[in-house]
């Protein structure tokens, strides 16, 4: 804010200052107009039909597309249920949900108006159809067995889904398998409470809790497990490894050291271990180029 203030001021050019506040409060349009006509700018405000087209040449629209493509499939998916109640504290954050939500609507009625008008429905239109068919007793069940794989991912929507098939008959046995500490589709929709309060969902149930791994160590098992249940809702349990490690196998790099990471790292492995050595380096947001390498000890 100095920096720009001292380069406009230098330059002997006009500068307009605005603050997240004003929007907060709903007065930054007029403020920012009256600013501007101060300054003898004369407004000429667009048609809504001129905005939307230069919001399309930028590029916005798209990104407001998949925006809202994205919501009304979470949306629909976890059964048509708008928490409206369930705001950020912040209110700054409540303001742009009320704001989303506004533009949202019409979106959405507009949506489902033209599916109606060509007789079409989509996928999660399908999955809340089935629920309700099976739940008036329009669906008889034809299968004794329900398998279900990847539990831990699945939304409100198909949990529900489940749960009418699994009440439509005394003979219908549920199994499924999931993990609900490798839950990581929230942004997709799934809903690890399904997992975590199963016998909400499907009553009377038993558990046969898989916790041997034989993936990694005992150490890194350890390690791993007390990382994920600092997660007060995670399910409790003990996993074990078919294999007992002698070396630590999760080293925490701490960021005030002076050598540079990689090499901080690749050292470490060497001193590690006793023959060549394939070495893959993963790292989030494309922040470095080394993808992986072999590292010759």
């Amino acid at each position: 804010m100095e920096w720009k203030r001292k380069v406009h001021k230098t330059n002997n050019t006009s500068m307009i200052e605005t603050y997240s506040w004003q929007f907060v409060r709903g007065e930054l349009i007029d403020r920012l107009s009256a600013q501007l006509v101060s300054k003898g700018v004369e407004l000429s405000p667009v048609s809504e039909a001129e905005a939307l087209q230069r919001l399309n040449m930028a590029g916005y629209t798209t990104e407001l597309a998949n925006l809202v493509l994205s919501f009304l499939t979470l949306y629909k998916g976890n059964g048509n249920r708008l928490n409206r109640g369930g705001h950020n504290s912040n209110s700054y954050s409540r303001l742009r949900d009320d704001a989303f939500l506004k533009v949202l609507q019409p979106v959405m009625d507009e949506y489902e108006r033209q599916n109606a008008a060509v007789g079409e429905i989509d996928y999660e239109d399908m999955i809340t159809r089935a629920t309700k068919y099976v739940q008036e007793n329009r669906f008889d069940m034809p299968y004794k067995y329900i398998l279900v794989d990847e539990f831990q991912d699945i939304s409100n929507g198909r949990a529900e889904l489940l749960s009418a098939l699994h009440r439509s008959s005394e003979n219908v046995a549920l199994f499924c398998v999931g993990d609900d500490w490798q839950s990581i589709y929230r942004f997709a929709g799934s809903d690890i409470g399904a997992m975590t309060r199963f016998q909400n969902y499907f009553g009377y149930s038993g558990i046969v809790k898989l916790d041997v791994t034989f993936r990694f160590d005992s150490r890194l098992a350890d390690t791993s497990s007390r990382f994920v249940l600092a997660n007060p809702i995670q399910m409790q349990k003990v996993i074990s490894s078919n294999r007992s490690g002698a070396e630590s196998s999760v080293i925490l790099y701490s960021l005030d050291k002076i050598e540079p990471r990689w090499d901080w790292c690749l050292k470490r492995i060497e001193a590690l271990t006793r023959e060549q050595s394939t070495v893959l380096i993963l790292e989030r947001y494309k922040k470095n180029l080394l993808l992986g390498r072999s590292y010759h000890s």
